[in-house]
């Protein structure tokens, strides 16, 4: 990773760490100094080296990127805010043997750039809507996680006609319809995005791989296995933080729940303690 890379942690994860209360971001932290070292077999996490490429340009010029693998009925991944389609190297490896899994890097994440329109959710939610008819994809199920989860609401929303004839079913996974100041933690991580993501006084006061750790570990849970927290932690640094500034509020405020009774494909729900 970049010095520039590393760099751009600072306010992806100090926007972040309003979720959790002083003391808990503090033993997070030490968390990640005690893990930093750690010599972490991440070959699990390697996606599959045989994934076809996909490039889809949209209606502004943008070329949104993806991989794919196997044949069959498609199930389309979308990952969640700061992460990218290296999220899903367990789905990509297990569930091609049955179907055809494209996995898509959102606008302004992975290999996707987010050089005009914006990274609100109604865009996101159009790109991934594009990709579908562009790619001719039916019958297919979207997996969306956290804010991946918000793009298949509001593409399914926004673009009823096309899913009701393209997509079977959706799952949603650990995601949200309302905005973040309906949960625990949601206010503060409004107040730090509203702030341009950085603690007040603008303090840098912990070395920016270091904080990626400390959020990723937050996110995962103490128990987490510290690969996956490594993993997440790496994805989310290298996402320029202006991406992240302009993303963010848009999954905070989040809000369809008036619009829910008009979702036109059955949904699975799935989230977890």
């Amino acid at each position: 990773m970049s010095p520039r890379q590393r760099r751009t942690n600072y306010p992806v994860a100090l926007g972040l760490a309003g979720v959790a209360a002083g003391a808990t971001a503090f033993g997070a932290y030490r968390a990640a100094r005690k893990y930093r070292n750690l010599d972490l077999d991440m070959s699990e996490l390697v996606l599959p080296d045989d994934l076809a490429h996909i490039n889809v340009t949209v209606d502004d010029g943008a070329t949104i990127h993806g991989v794919e693998t196997g044949k069959g009925r498609p199930i389309v991944l979308l990952h969640g805010v700061t992460l990218s389609v290296a999220t899903w190297p367990y789905q990509l490896r297990h569930l091609r043997e049955d179907y055809r899994v494209i996995a898509l890097d959102a606008r302004g994440h992975g290999d996707t750039e987010c050089n005009t329109g914006g990274c609100t959710m109604a865009r996101l939610a159009s790109d991934v809507a594009q990709v579908f008819a562009q790619l001719d994809l039916r019958d297919a199920i979207v997996v969306g996680h956290s804010m991946g989860g918000m793009m298949t609401q509001q593409m399914c929303l926004d673009f009823p006609d096309l899913a009701a004839e393209r997509i079977a079913g959706a799952i949603l996974l650990s995601t949200a319809a309302a905005p973040a100041a309906s949960f625990p933690g949601g206010p503060q991580v409004s107040r730090r995005m509203r702030g341009g993501g950085r603690l007040a006084g603008g303090a840098r006061t912990v070395p920016p791989a270091e904080v990626g750790y400390a959020i990723a570990r937050l996110a995962l849970g103490a128990h987490a296995d510290p690969r996956f927290v490594a993993h997440t932690r790496d994805m989310s640094g290298a996402v320029p933080a202006h991406i992240a500034a302009d993303v963010l509020p848009f999954v905070v405020g989040f809000d369809v729940r008036s619009r829910l009774k008009d979702f036109p494909v059955p949904a699975l729900v799935i989230s977890g303690s």
